[in-house]
């Protein structure tokens, strides 16, 4: 029977011409990217805010590009009411930027004027984890 060489080979010639290393092989897990707002969700409170800041009220506008040191990087606006550690009682409004890479926050800053957050339409967030969980 010369029909089984010809068939063993094309298999193989299939296999590498596919990048399969035969039946066994599993594709690498796809890691789902998460949406900012998703992000910054499932944060915890100290990876958003400074430990001095009481915050509530914590919402989160839409993703979106902000250019970085000549770089576009994801992320998002988002603002939230805080009262400084020695005066609890008078609160404020701040706005912050949070920028990520692939599921994780790399960075976060006070909004700057050129950020436009102040076009956002933001969406309210329920309580964010504490650092302690």
């Amino acid at each position: 029977m010369t029909f089984r060489p010809i068939v063993a080979l094309l298999i193989a010639a299939s296999e590498s011409l596919l990048g399969c290393s035969g039946p066994n092989s599993a594709p690498a897990p796809v890691q789902e990217t998460q949406s900012v707002k998703q992000i910054i969700a499932n944060a915890k409170i100290d990876q958003l805010f400074t430990k001095q800041v009481d915050a509530k009220n914590v919402a989160v506008g839409p993703d979106r590009d902000f250019i970085t040191a000549g770089e576009h990087r994801r992320g998002a606006c988002y603002r939230a009411e805080v009262g400084a550690f020695l005066s609890p009682g008078q609160r404020r409004t701040v706005t912050f930027v949070a920028l990520v890479d692939g599921n994780q926050i790399i960075d976060r800053r006070s909004a700057k004027s050129e950020d436009r957050c102040e076009l956002d339409s933001y969406e309210r967030l329920g309580p964010l984890p504490s650092s302690e969980n």
